[in-house]
């Protein structure tokens, strides 16, 4: 039984025969059709199979991050600070300087520590992979690569205190001797003053490699020295 459109109920009688089955297509006679007790015309059905067809997955907002949102993420890194990096029990002490690219699209990076060669480094958005990448110099013609993957990037994200993402380094030696790592960072304290970041659960030529803490403390700028 069955409604019409003006609600009238109509019943009816048929007889269905697979005239032909098999795994991509189905055959299907209906006969013998009656509806209120008059005769109906037979019906074909025929049924191929197509391919699975589900809707497009909603991209993730990370596909729609720009170079701009990572500047704007990192732009509180901006400025001179007083740095302390802790491990193993050992504390060493230095300055950096961030500063932006005239560009807008990339950030310029100095630094150095009591016994370590100074690093001088540029900082951006790759977008063929989606990742922050930095690329740095050292005084003792080293070399270095350290990239970000967030685990949550998304327009509108700022820096702030909780959990950055995956962090991976390539360090080279002016002889040639390479190095990497690989940890997790994140960012343990946030004011406009002092941040804190802490890697952990570090590998290292397959060694655990111990916590790291880097503190950083918001000195006063100073003018930069006009060019003779």
């Amino acid at each position: 039984m069955r409604h019409s459109q003006d609600g009238k109920k109509i019943t009816g009688s048929d007889t269905v025969k697979i005239t032909a089955y098999g795994q991509d297509r189905i055959e299907a006679l209906v006969t013998d059709r009656k509806e209120d007790g008059q005769p109906q015309p037979d019906i074909e059905f025929v049924m191929d199979r197509q391919p699975e067809s589900r809707p497009a997955a909603s991209a993730p907002d990370s596909q729609d991050v720009t170079a701009n949102d990572y500047i704007e993420f990192w732009k509180p890194l901006v400025g001179s600070w007083k740095t302390e990096f802790e491990t193993a029990g050992a504390r060493i002490e230095g300055t950096s300087r961030v500063r932006l690219s005239r560009n807008n699209r990339c950030l310029v990076t100095y630094a150095e520590a009591e016994g370590q060669p100074s690093t001088q480094g540029i900082e951006g958005y790759d977008t063929g992979t989606k990742k922050w990448r930095r690329v740095s110099f050292d005084s003792d013609g080293g070399y270095g690569v350290i990239t970000v993957e967030f685990t949550d990037m998304k327009k509108g994200k700022n820096l702030e205190k909780g959990v950055i993402g995956k962090i991976e380094l390539t360090n080279s030696t002016k002889d040639g001797k390479t190095s990497t790592e690989a940890d997790m960072m994140a960012c343990t304290d946030f004011s406009e003053h002092r941040i804190v970041f802490t890697g952990s659960d570090g590998e290292q030529a397959e060694q655990h490699v111990p916590v790291v803490t880097l503190t950083m403390e918001r000195q006063p700028e100073r003018e930069r020295r006009a060019r003779q």
